[in-house]
This record gives C-alpha cells, sequence and structure tokens, in this order.
C-alpha cells in the first residue's frame, strides 16, 4: 500500500525514481512484478473513482439539451 501512496505523491507519480527504489528494494525480476502491480491497482482505483463519480452520459446529455 506505501507504494500506491509513493505513486500517488505529486512528488514521485510514475517516475523513474520510484520504478528503481522498487527494484532496488525486491530485486529486478520481482520488483517489475511489483511495479506492474502497482500500476494495475491504481488504474483499478481510478476506475473505481471514475465510476463513482463522473457524470454518466444520460446525466451529460440532459445537461446538454438544457
Amino acid at each position: 500500500m506505501i507504494f500506491v501512496v509513493a505513486f500517488l505523491d505529486p512528488r514521485y507519480k510514475l517516475s523513474l525514481y520510484t520504478k528503481i527504489t522498487i527494484e532496488e528494494i525486491f530485486g529486478e525480476q520481482r520488483g517489475q512484478l511489483v511495479w506492474a502491480a502497482i500500476n494495475t491497482c491504481v488504474k483499478e482505483l481510478f476506475e473505481e473513482y471514475k465510476n463513482m463519480y463522473a457524470p454518466n452520459k444520460e446525466t451529460a446529455q440532459l445537461v446538454d439539451a438544457d
């Protein structure tokens, strides 16, 4: 979870620094797996957030019609 938090931190977000740090901690092969898991987790979190808070198409069409 700490890596997801670091991933979302604007200072480190998607940075090479974070990826290198993870690979240094876990080793190159396992670090790549951890990095992929972090990316997947963040994408899933974003999709969940988007589904909860983004206006759906019906709402957008009603607003555009006014």
